[in-house]
Parts: structure tokens; C-alpha cells; sequence
């Protein structure tokens, strides 16, 4: 190799430094001996004992390149560590609002009923009373209520699912997600979010509507009962079961798509489908299930304590008044049942989050070569924070 020339008697000059390159991870660091960068994933401070580097190193959502199922489940639960003020302080606020908003429409539907309860526990005020009976203004209350309050609990599944998706790929690929970026996003997508779920619940919704009324006909047009009538029927209902599922599988990525990608509702469903369709259906199906699986349990073991609190209250009230205050029982342990619930969706719904973003990541990165895409966009952010 050639250097330059220098004067005779004098030492030769240094050879010049190569400049880092922002495709190799740490190169900067180890031309340069400072640390690396907190939002580095995988950096560690160069000084200090082996113990104090493994155990200030920090390690990335998931890797950057096709995963297994261990590597997917690992991202799911790793979300609470890497961000969990963030994560945790979103989920609390969001569904906090939700929270609020769902307990008034239950609470304005439930006063039909508690008015029922409450004539039929008294028997003194109204001797004849017999059994429950709704006015059809009172059922329209009922339904009304509980589509507000389902409307509601969409609003801010699909709001907490857009941000917590993107910080899951921030995060894979090294860059700070702040609450300020969130906001942006919340601003720019949260419409389209909420469109998405709106849109998601309907098309998931068609199977489970059209083929039980399909075979549900033959029982319609005969109008009585024969095994060649029932039969049928009951067999639409178990194949719009199945196809409801299949379709809101097959929709599953969609969310994840909407917050990376440039795309609208219609398109992210489209991509979702896209990167759903052959042989990859059965993957996602069978990962985005276990995903979903494991959430359900989570959800309804930290939901069923507060309701087993709440239903020995409801007994024990009961049984101290002789079954007179029924109604502020039940009161009491709808209460404590919905803060159950809405603890139990504040601690899981990141991992159900992470989970989905990280196998729409791994989708990708099989094939798509996604994992190119990010790689680069880790190296520069490994750069951009050494250099900093």
C-alpha cells in the first residue's frame, strides 16, 4: 500500500483513518473508543467488568431476519422491558378514557334491567309482577348502550395497537420512539386506525351473517323442524364460525401494515391479505392463534381474580341484607368486574401488540427481504447515535 511522501530524517506521516461505514454495526465505535449509544440495541459501554457490559447491554426487540416461534413470543414479552413507562402509560391512559366512556353506556343499559330487578326483589310494591319484561324502548336502550360501548373499546384497541406497533418496529431497528413522535402518529393514522377496525369487523363479520342464513333457508321456506332442516343450519352456523375466524386471521397484519407503511385502510387490508395469501396463511394462522391464545389466558387470569373479589362481594351483600339490596350489589360488582377487565387489557395488550407486529416483521422479512430494509435503517441509526 503507498503513503505519502515525507521528507528525508523525518518520521513517516500516519496513515489516514477509513471512514466509518453505517453498514457495519459498532464501526465507529471502535475507531473512535466512545460508547455506544443508548438506542443502540445490542450496545454495550466499551469499559467496565464483562458482568457490568452483559448486564448494561441491551438487547433488540427481535432480530433482524426471519424468526422462529420463540423469537416472536421473546418480542411479545420483551415489549415491557424495553419501554415500559411508554408502553404501560399509553395502554393506562387510553383504555383509562375507554374505560370511563364504556362504564356510563353499561351503566345507562343496565338501568332497565336493575328497574326489573328491583320490582322483582319487592314484591310488596308490585304483587303482580312475575318476571322481567322490557318496554321496546327499553331494549332499544339496551342495544343502543352496548354498541356504544363495543364502538368505544374499538376506538381505543385499534389507537393503542397503531402506536404500540410502531414503537415495536422502532425499537427492532434502534430508533427512539418519544411521546411526541406517538402524538404525530396518533394525528396522522388514528382516523384510519379506527376506520381499519370498523372495516375489519365487518368483512370478519360476513361469514358468520350470510352462511347461517343460507342454510338456515330449507328451515325458513319447510317451517318445521326435520333433521334435513336442522341439520343444515346448524352446520352453517359451525362454517361461518370457521370463516369469521379465518378472515380476521387472514386481516390480522393489517393493523401493523397501516403504521408503517404508506397506505390507507383499504390498502392495508389489501397488504394484509397480500402477505396472508398461499401457504404463508398457514404460518401466520397458526403463530398469530398461539399470539392470541396466550393473551386470552393472560387477560382472563388477571381479569378473573377482581371477579371472583367481585362476585364474593355481590354473595356477601346479598346474604347480609337478605337478598334486599340487589340492585347496589350488583352495582358494586359490575364496579369492581370492569376494573378487573380494564387492568387485565392495560398488562396484555402490548404483548398481543408486539406479538402481531412482530410476526407482520417476520412475513416481510421472509419474503419481501424486508430484513435488508431495516438492517440499513439500524446501521444508520447505530451511526447517527455513536456520532452523537
Amino acid at each position: 500500500m503507498s503513503t505519502s511522501w515525507s521528507a528525508p530524517g523525518q518520521p513517516p506521516p500516519p496513515e489516514p483513518e477509513a471512514p466509518p461505514s453505517p453498514w457495519s454495526a459498532g464501526a465507529s465505535e471502535q475507531a473512535s473508543g466512545a460508547a455506544a449509544s443508548p438506542r443502540r440495541h445490542g450496545g454495550a459501554p466499551p469499559g467496565g467488568s464483562p458482568l457490568q457490559r452483559e448486564l448494561v447491554a441491551r438487547v433488540p426487540m427481535f432480530p433482524l431476519r426471519p424468526m422462529g416461534l420463540g423469537e416472536v413470543l421473546g418480542a411479545a414479552v420483551r415489549i415491557y422491558r424495553v419501554r415500559p413507562r411508554l408502553v404501560l402509560g399509553l395502554s393506562a391512559v387510553v383504555f383509562g378514557i375507554a374505560f370511563v366512556l364504556t362504564s356510563l353506556f353499561q351503566g345507562a343499559g343496565m338501568i332497565p334491567t336493575m328497574t326489573q330487578l328491583q320490582v322483582l326483589s319487592d314484591p310488596v310494591a308490585d304483587p303482580t309482577a312475575s318476571g322481567v319484561e322490557f318496554s321496546p324502548s327499553e331494549m332499544y336502550a339496551i342495544i343502543l348502550s352496548s354498541v356504544a360501548a363495543a364502538l368505544v373499546s374499538l376506538v381505543a384497541t385499534q389507537l393503542v395497537t397503531l402506536v404500540l406497533a410502531r414503537i415495536t418496529i422502532d425499537e427492532a431497528v434502534g430508533t427512539a420512539a418519544t411521546q411526541a413522535g406517538m402524538r404525530a402518529l396518533l394525528r396522522r393514522r388514528g382516523v384510519a386506525a379506527v376506520l381499519l377496525g370498523l372495516l375489519t369487523a365487518i368483512v370478519s363479520a360476513i361469514p358468520m351473517v350470510l352462511l347461517p342464513i343460507l342454510a338456515g333457508l330449507p328451515l325458513l321456506i319447510v317451517q318445521e323442524a326435520h333433521w334435513w332442516t336442522i341439520a343444515p343450519f346448524v352446520l352453517g352456523i359451525v362454517l361461518g364460525l370457521l370463516g369469521t375466524v379465518y378472515v380476521a386471521f387472514r386481516l390480522l397484519l393489517a393493523v401493523p401494515a397501516l403504521a408503517v407503511e404508506p397506505v390507507g385502510p383499504i390498502g392495508a387490508l389489501r397488504r394484509s391479505l397480500a402477505l396472508t395469501r398461499g401457504r404463508r396463511s398457514l404460518r401466520v394462522l397458526g403463530i398469530g392463534a398461539l399470539v392470541y391464545i396466550l393473551y386470552l389466558a393472560a387477560q382472563q387470569a388477571l381479569s378473573g381474580v377482581l371477579g371472583t373479589i367481585a362476585a364474593i362481594v355481590y354473595i356477601a351483600i346479598l346474604l347480609a341484607t337478605n337478598f334486599s339490596a340487589m340492585v347496589p350489589a350488583m352495582i358494586l360488582m359490575m364496579v369492581i368486574s370492569m376494573l378487573g377487565a380494564y387492568l387485565a387489557i392495560i398488562l396484555t395488550a402490548p404483548f398481543l401488540s408486539a406479538g402481531i407486529t412482530t410476526l407482520y416483521a417476520d412475513t416481510r422479512m421472509r419474503h419481501e427481504a424486508w430484513d435488508v430494509e431495516l438492517n440499513a435503517v439500524a446501521a444508520e441509526a447505530s451511526w447517527e447515535g455513536s456520532a452523537a
